[in-house]
């Protein structure tokens, strides 16, 4: 009879130790599940704020960003995208010219201008920023 005690405690405790390893087995499962999808989000995120930089780069190389879409005369100003830059790929994409200068150098003159775009999600926290500055000759 007590060889039958011995078996039940060991058996319990074996059967404790694989309920625990088991349970450390899918929180480790569902937390980096959850850092992924939180990766995954960020990225597409990033990747919709680089577009609109992409297009940004493109009107000022074009010479069409200052006046129809923001008064560049003022610093932090908000340019205004059209809805399918505004609302890209499920984010909300805000730019704002931080400031444009016109700078000198010897005999060439060239503008400068810093952009901050912010895309995010209404219903996660997760936002990414892009700042930068670009030239224009």
């Amino acid at each position: 009879m007590h060889r039958k005690g011995i078996a039940l405690m060991t058996a319990v405790s074996l059967s404790a130790i694989a309920m625990v390893f088991t349970g450390v087995l899918l929180y480790l499962a569902t937390s980096t599940a959850k850092v992924t999808g939180m990766q995954r989000r960020y990225m597409a995120s990033l990747e919709a704020a680089k577009g609109v930089a992409y297009y940004l780069m493109k009107r000022m190389d074009d010479g069409t960003l200052c006046g129809s879409m923001v008064d560049c005369s003022k610093d932090n100003q908000t340019i205004s995208l059209d809805s399918t830059y505004k609302n890209l790929g499920g984010f909300n994409v805000n730019a704002t010219l931080i400031k444009r200068v016109q700078v000198s150098l010897g005999n060439q003159t060239f503008e400068l201008y810093s952009v901050r775009i912010t895309a995010s999600q209404n219903e996660t926290n997760e936002h990414s920023e892009v700042e930068f500055i670009y030239r224009v000759p």
